[in-house]
């Protein structure tokens, strides 16, 4: 049996939708509700986790200890997930949703900030690849460029696709 954290969430997460489902049931908002836990909350748990990834990263970057700063990461995912569902129970506390929308979108700036960034880095260091991995100048363009890679994995036969991706192993 896997212990996939996934597996845990999943009940725990239906649970929730199940509480919040009655309540809205008895309070008379169950639109609002199913609305807003059917729309955001696929989208939920990935935000609040990413804190936690991105913490792990930093401290990768700086050569820190993942485990102290994976921490620090939780800190925020407790506290965002502490106010989704206070928002979802308290209709004066609705307004954090908006909070919750406007961070959604920072972050999602700030990720495709660090995949540039990933590039960039890549491409840099892909004459020192080239040479340590003898790899061919046609190789050499098509991991500089995501979408030339994608292109020319997509014309080799599917048995070799799997030594394209990784070609120094």
């Amino acid at each position: 049996m896997t212990n996939s954290p996934d597996l845990h969430a999943r009940p725990k997460s239906s649970n929730e939708n199940v509480i919040y489902s009655l309540k809205a049931v008895n309070d008379g908002e169950l639109a609002i509700v199913f609305f807003l836990r059917g729309t955001f909350s696929p989208l939920a748990h990935p935000y609040f986790t990413l804190w936690v990834g991105l913490a792990v990263g930093k401290a990768r970057q700086r050569g820190q200890s993942r485990r102290v700063v994976a921490m620090r990461g939780l800190v925020p995912a407790i506290l965002l997930h502490a106010s989704w569902n206070a928002s979802g129970v308290n209709p004066a506390l609705a307004v954090l949703l908006l909070g919750h929308i406007a961070l959604f979108f920072v972050i999602v700036r700030r990720l495709r900030r660090m995949r540039r960034d990933e590039i960039a880095l890549v491409r840099r260091r892909l004459p020192q690849l080239a040479f340590t991995h003898n790899l061919s100048p046609l190789e050499l363009d098509a991991y500089g460029d995501i979408r030339a890679s994608r292109r020319l994995r997509r014309q080799l036969p599917r048995s070799q696709r799997a030594a394209f991706d990784a070609p120094w192993l």
